[in-house]
């Protein structure tokens, strides 16, 4: 993607990406607006690769991610 793009993201499943979010390889973008099925936010956020996680991406050396 090209860089300060992101893509949709449901907000429970941040706890599977902590770590990640925690190392500054991504960042998040939370819409304002959106639908909540009880507590749970249902609507997408915006997730977005940092110019630390290009840096690590291209530091392995792949082309391709």
């Amino acid at each position: 993607m090209p860089a300060g793009q992101g893509v949709p993201w449901i907000a429970f499943m941040l706890i599977l990406l902590k770590r990640v979010i925690d190392s500054g390889f991504i960042s998040i973008h939370e819409i304002p607006a959106g639908v909540t099925i009880g507590k749970i936010k249902t609507t997408p956020d915006i997730i977005a690769i940092t110019p630390r996680g290009r840096e690590f991406i291209a530091d392995l050396g792949i082309a391709e991610l």
